[in-house]
């Protein structure tokens, strides 16, 4: 059985059993809470023969608000606002399967999915968690092995997600031999536009920050409308503030400023500007 793919996008923790790839698989879908999210078992129990991640496999899992590729949660939008798009592509494979969770730093379920094709994709609960995942196997024809659902995000605050995302490449020979497990992970963040964090984005002041991913300087560049308090600030992704680069009564006009970046844990954070009534932030990524 010949197998060519290219594996791509976030390798990571998550396992699953999926669909009717065997006699003793499960014609519904796979059983619950086999994703290897915090708490949960693998994948392998049943399809042991290959390593996960030791196929030539092209995986992929999207994580989209508005046609376009996000990385962060706004709770603020309500039911439905996000779509996940996960795609399988091996050459060899009869037929595929999948199965997705969103978790939080504590290990609890984090909003609910949605099937976008309840024709052969369905979702349930289980300990808290909500899961995505198929029910028949999915076409066999190369780059059509895909899955859609919409993800309605948790109502407050939940800090830093985790999506674990979990394939099965089988060769339908009606046993769980021969099979090939895939796994994705993605992290996804508060959006700073959530109104419960302590800051709100406007766009009334103009803040250009450079370089976006920074290890030893950042600059800064803005225009100061009026003479009054400014005060540039790092948030991280909870929304506490984490360092203070400058907190000062700031004469009227274009300001262009230099800092040296404060000793914090690499990672995506916040750069928020704040002058008078109006705040303003941009993401930074820090090495």
């Amino acid at each position: 059985m010949k197998k060519t793919i290219l594996l791509s996008f976030l390798t990571g923790a998550v396992w699953l059993t999926f669909e009717t790839f065997s006699a003793i698989s499960n014609a519904g879908g796979p059983p619950l809470g086999k994703t290897g999210a915090p708490g949960e078992g693998l994948c392998t129990e049943c399809h042991a023969d290959n390593a996960v991640n030791s196929g030539s496999a092209e995986v992929k899992t999207d994580y989209t608000y508005n046609g376009s590729n996000d990385t962060t949660y706004n709770p603020d939008l309500g039911a439905n606002s996000y779509q996940t798009f996960s795609t399988l592509v091996e050459t060899g494979s009869a037929s595929t399967g999948i199965e997705m969770t969103m978790v939080d730093e504590k290990g609890n379920g984090a909003g609910e999915f949605s099937p976008n094709n309840t024709n052969k994709t369905a979702v349930g609960l289980s300990n808290g968690r909500s899961y995505f995942y198929h029910i028949k196997k999915a076409n066999q024809n190369a780059g059509a092995n895909d899955w859609g659902a919409t993800w309605t995000p948790p109502t407050t605050n939940k800090g830093v997600l985790t999506l674990y995302t979990a394939y099965n490449g089988s060769d339908d020979d009606g046993t769980s031999s021969g099979d090939f497990i895939y796994t994705t992970s993605k992290k996804i963040y508060l959006s700073p536009d959530f109104s419960g964090v302590e800051w709100q984005k406007n766009n009334a002041m103009k803040l250009a920050v450079f370089p976006t991913t920074v290890s030893n300087e950042i600059n800064f560049n803005y225009t100061n409308t009026k003479d009054q308090q400014i005060a540039i600030e790092l948030i991280d992704i909870n929304g506490n503030k984490v360092h203070t680069f400058m907190n000062m009564n700031q004469h009227q006009g274009e300001n262009n400023l230099k800092f040296d970046m404060p000793k914090v844990a690499s990672g995506l954070y916040f750069v928020k500007i704040t002058a008078g009534a109006q705040q303003t932030t941009k993401k930074v990524f820090v090495l």
